[in-house]
């Protein structure tokens, strides 16, 4: 009778018992699943627009040009590129075909103390095309900045899907024996997020899928004990049959109308007023968007993530406005979907009380 083979028994008793109770938490959630009203609200803060619809259909674009960045020795590595092609290839519907571009690695100095958010802003380009949709991944090693291990999350409000990985968090993940293939699993799952997997609340909570086989489950489950035999130590390797369906559905549903990508940027024109976004930066254009200067967009977002490197949030502003011109717009943005937005209209108002308030007579 032969005994299964084992994976270095001695060695990985120890480890079986250390991570015994351990799961994956995917960077992108909340660490518990949500319910109810809760759930509802989630759901409609990132499906009311539904951006991925000018990705997975061909009725407003009709090619896809993904751009990757990287930091010198942070990937991808050919399997995982493979992976993110053949994904998008599969679920987008893109007659032009899928384009994916590989930059040239962002030198490992000039990576040094600046954040992940920073990176992406300083090196985004954009699509090789202008009649292309747009998708952004970031491999970086936050080790060079100083932080924490980072884990991967996908830009949703108010740019669309860019995915920032941390090459440093996909490595210690993939070390555990059987989860070699952990990094590009991780990338499907965000990629599913992309795609606007998990806003369908007959099977998921408005961020991830209640399915706990699903790949875009709120986490990634280890098996210890299957530490010691063979097969997969994570046993998500696909998304469920509902989440395939969800992403069959949308290949039929045209984008909006006010949705549109401007080089890297997605735009989501409203009355009197532009959103225009890249993957940590917010730009708000009063007038016609013929008029939207995209080389002074660039100049303020680039300006903004040179002065604060460590930057992590979404940094939103608008050009100057006239005094008139900025109380026409405070209504606007306070009803506007997007909570970061309401908070400009905030930022606004208070400018105008201090612009409004009576100043002191000069003393003689």
């Amino acid at each position: 009778m032969k005994l299964p083979p084992t994976r270095n028994l001695a060695s990985l008793s120890v480890l079986a018992v250390a991570v015994c109770a351990l799961t994956l938490h995917c960077g992108c959630q909340s660490p518990q699943p949500v319910r109810g009203e809760q759930a509802k609200m989630l759901a409609a803060t990132f499906s009311f627009w539904q951006p991925h619809l000018l990705l997975t259909s061909d009725q407003r674009y009709r090619r896809l040009d993904i751009e990757i960045d990287h930091v010198e020795g942070t990937g991808p590595t050919a399997g995982e590129l493979k992976a993110i092609t053949e994904f998008f290839e599969t679920h987008c519907r893109k007659p032009e075909g899928v384009r994916v571009r590989v930059d040239a690695a962002i030198p490992r100095v000039r990576a040094r103390g600046i954040g992940r958010k920073a990176l992406a802003e300083l090196h985004l380009d954009g699509p090789e095309r202008a009649d292309a949709a747009f998708d952004y991944f970031l491999f970086f090693d936050s080790r060079l900045a100083g932080t924490p291990k980072a884990e991967p999350i996908t830009t949703r409000i108010t740019f669309p899907g860019a995915v920032l990985l941390d090459r440093r968090y996909l490595d210690a993940w993939s070390r555990f024996p059987g989860a070699g293939d952990m990094a590009r699993r991780l990338m499907l799952h965000e990629a599913g997020h992309i795609l606007g997997l998990c806003a369908n609340q007959a099977h998921a909570d408005g961020i991830h899928c209640t399915n706990a086989s699903c790949l875009m489950n709120v986490r990634l489950n280890i098996r210890p004990l299957q530490l010691l035999l063979p097969g997969p130590v994570v046993p998500q390797r696909d998304f469920c049959s509902a989440c395939r369906a969800d992403l069959l559905a949308t290949l039929a549903q045209p984008p909006a109308d006010n949705l549109r990508f401007l080089g890297p940027y997605c735009v989501r024109s409203e009355p009197g007023y532009h959103v225009v976004s890249s993957p940590a930066f917010c730009f708000v254009h009063v007038g016609a968007l013929a008029d939207l200067d995209l080389v002074e967009v660039k100049r303020r977002r680039h300006a903004k993530f040179t002065a604060e490197p460590q930057l992590d949030g979404l940094h939103s502003q608008t050009g100057p406005l006239d005094l008139s011109v900025a109380r026409e717009l405070i209504p606007q943005l306070e009803r506007d979907p997007i909570e970061h937005l309401r908070d400009l209209a905030e930022n606004l108002k208070a400018k105008l009380s201090a612009a409004d308030a009576p100043r002191p007579e000069p003393k003689l």
